[in-house]
């Protein structure tokens, strides 16, 4: 089975690939001036396609400090709503409101109302709880 897969190079070419030694990308005897003219628009065509490119980066740069900054200013409107509607008394803002706070804390304290909440959520529906 391993010398099947063995690589075996091919003695001649196939009789469908023609191999031509006398042409390249401009013909086949390119005159200097055509082959610097090409030359010279490459290069131009170059420049503009790296200043593009420059110009696309710095363009992708500032659409993502906008969107960070978009991102906070909407972070700080959520919190700032939640803390409106806790002082209005709206139930899930304040347990949201107090699970923020004791996010990360290790020792998290939580106040009688939320624990009463729980308790009374525990008791109506075991697997909403959980």
């Amino acid at each position: 089975m391993l010398e099947a897969l063995q690589y075996s190079p091919l003695k001649t070419p196939p009789s469908s690939i023609q191999v031509s030694r006398n042409t390249s990308v401009w013909g086949k005897n390119p005159s200097p001036t055509k082959i610097g003219s090409k030359l010279k628009s490459s290069k131009h065509q170059l420049n503009r396609l790296r200043t593009r490119n420059r110009d696309l980066r710095a363009e992708v740069e500032r659409l993502k400090k906008e969107q960070s900054r978009i991102e906070a200013d909407t972070y700080v409107k959520v919190v700032s709503r939640l803390k409106l509607d806790s002082e209005n008394g709206v139930r899930r803002a304040i347990i949201l409101l107090e699970q923020l706070d004791t996010y990360g804390k290790q020792r998290p304290r939580w106040s009688d109302h939320m624990l009463r909440h729980c308790v009374i959520w525990r008791s109506k529906s075991t697997q909403s709880y959980d």
